[in-house]
């Protein structure tokens, strides 16, 4: 099957995952940091404080292997189900906060455990890996892009509606969205053909020794260290960002415009390394992706404050950031069978949940210690370009999985 037609047959499913992804934990990196000020100036809450949100992600070093092996057993639609169920609850619970930045730090943890193993790309990637083959880089920029995608569109609604309304109706209206967002993209990847369920499920009397395998390779360590350093600042920059900007003394509504602009370079990154992914080697298009913040993140750290600059700073670091999830998911691919698929991706997101938790944690400090964001920027400006020169020592690529070619000629012999 080629290119074109590969992606006209899979359309619906690819549309699916892509609002699943959209609806589901993903989006919440590019819209917690506008609600951050109006609840640190409502409750009187520290930056520091609210930068140890970002640990909350430490649950997921735990949690998401366990979502990605029980994915690999009993499909994306049964995972996702959970957790489309359970994302317009805990937004609306959000919305009852009374002060309290424990019970802030409490549902935030419910968030991260729930949501964030069963509506992210350790569970819904896998209906690419199943479906995908030529155009499998592009499929996944464009599904991971999609998030970002509507946080450009959520940034300057959501900022309107809490401007008129207050942050609790903007919380009530994401909860109203997720669930007519998450209910569609169930409906679109609700029908996938058995005989590749049958041929690709892991079976969970394996697992020990699927884990041990998965540990023992080369690729694996290679890509989690690679990880680890590249991505200590993206979650916090996320989170952060609005905070980050009105620290350069940006006014409100400006940084709020630059909000957008993250996530929509956030998007562009994520379909050029999509495009480069599947056609040039895997290795070199990560350690380029995934080095390249470190610019826009020295620029931030400088303390520049001119506009034009800080735009330009912000949308480097958005042509990169949260692209180590689809050139991860590609990796994983590339070089694991695709009955593990959601097992080795579920690993690889516990060394990302590790990274973003230490980086809050080493954000959290540095503010205690300087109270400005400067000193935190410039030194995960050097362990971004370190993490990405890591991914050159991947193994040469070597041609897609023979389980994953398998399951493509199944689905294409389905769709005659």
């Amino acid at each position: 099957m080629s290119f074109v037609a590969e992606m006209r047959a899979n359309f619906r499913y690819l549309a699916g995952v892509s609002l699943g992804l959209s609806f589901g934990y993903m989006v919440n990196m590019y819209i917690v940091s506008i609600f951050s000020p109006h609840l640190i100036e409502e409750f009187g809450w520290t930056k520091s404080q609210f930068a140890l949100l970002g640990t909350t992600i430490l649950i997921g070093i735990v949690g998401m292997p366990i979502a990605g092996r029980l994915t690999d057993i009993f499909g994306s639609q049964r995972m996702a189900t959970i957790g489309v169920i359970l994302t317009p609850l805990v937004y609306a619970g959000f919305s009852l906060i009374e002060g309290s930045f424990l019970h802030y730090f409490l549902l935030t943890i419910v968030q991260v455990t729930l949501i964030g193993t069963t509506t992210t790309s350790a569970v819904y990637t896998r209906v690419i890996a199943e479906r995908f083959d030529k155009a499998r880089g592009i499929a996944l920029s464009l599904a991971a892009s999609s998030p970002a995608a509507t946080a450009a569109i959520l940034a300057p609604l959501l900022t309107g509606v809490i401007d008129d309304h207050g942050w609790r109706v903007g919380y009530l209206t994401l909860a109203g969205g997720s669930a007519i967002g998450g209910l569609v993209a169930l409906l679109l990847i609700s029908q996938g053909p058995r005989r590749i369920q049958r041929t690709v499920r892991a079976s969970a009397r394996g697992t020990l020794q699927d884990y041990r395998t998965i540990l023992n390779t080369v690729a694996f360590r290679t890509i989690a260290g690679g990880i680890l350093l590249s991505n200590l600042a993206h979650t916090t920059i996320g989170t952060q960002l609005k905070l980050i900007l009105l620290d350069l003394e940006i006014g409100s509504d400006t940084a709020s415009g630059l909000v957008s602009l993250f996530a929509i370079g956030v998007m562009l990154g994520r379909l050029f390394s999509g495009f480069a992914l599947d056609r040039y080697p895997s290795r070199i298009v990560a350690a380029v992706v995934l080095g390249v913040p470190s610019i826009g993140l020295a620029i931030l750290g400088s303390g520049q404050n001119d506009i034009t600059v800080v735009g330009l700073a912000v949308l480097i670091v958005g042509l990169s950031t949260g692209a180590e999830l689809d050139v991860a998911a590609y990796l994983v691919m590339r070089y694991f069978r695709l009955e593990i698929y959601g097992t080795a991706y579920g690993m690889i997101a516990a060394a990302i949940a590790l990274s973003s938790a230490s980086g809050s944690l080493f954000l959290s400090l540095v503010l205690d210690l300087t109270g400005r964001f400067s000193l935190y920027l410039l030194i995960t400006s050097a362990t971004t370009f370190l993490g990405g020169l890591i991914f050159l020592l991947l193994p040469g690529d070597k041609p897609a999985d023979r389980s994953i070619e398998k399951a493509s000629g199944e689905l294409q012999g389905s769709s005659d």
